[in-house]
């Protein structure tokens, strides 16, 4: 059959995972960067989109010569992978290393203080939602 029939559900569901993690991390982005990655998960979206703009006309370009095709589709897969790889866990560890180091009453302060400003943005944040709402 037509390989169309088969990559345009995939496109779809691609276009409408990266939409729902978009908005997800637009929601989360005032979580203190210690609970939450949305900011390198913004990093990875732009790294893919870069990808798949300087991927993509290469691939159409060279849809007949399947050596090249290959090697273009395997490395547009290996930097998005590696890139996301990268970006979810090295902060993470890094972070891990630096909490490591701590006391364990420093750790506790730390972990109290991140939890009182995510929580203190989250109410401030509701407040005003709240107030413009009102004045709708």
């Amino acid at each position: 059959g037509h390989p169309g029939r088969f990559l345009s559900p995939l496109l779809i569901i691609n276009i409408g995972m990266l939409v729902v993690a978009n908005w997800t991390a637009f929601k989360a982005r005032n979580i203190k960067s210690e609970f939450a990655e949305s900011k390198y998960i913004g990093m990875c979206m732009g790294f893919m989109l870069q990808a798949l703009i300087c991927g993509v006309p290469l691939l159409i370009l060279n849809r007949d010569n399947p050596p090249v095709f290959f090697l273009v589709s395997a490395l547009m897969m290996f930097s998005i992978c590696v890139a996301i790889l990268l970006l979810m866990f090295v902060p993470k560890i890094l972070l891990a290393i630096n909490f490591a180091k701590e006391t364990s009453s420093q750790q506790r302060l730390h972990i109290q203080e991140c939890i009182a400003e995510s929580t203190a943005q989250k109410r401030t944040e509701g407040s005003r939602v709240h107030h413009s709402e009102k004045g709708l």
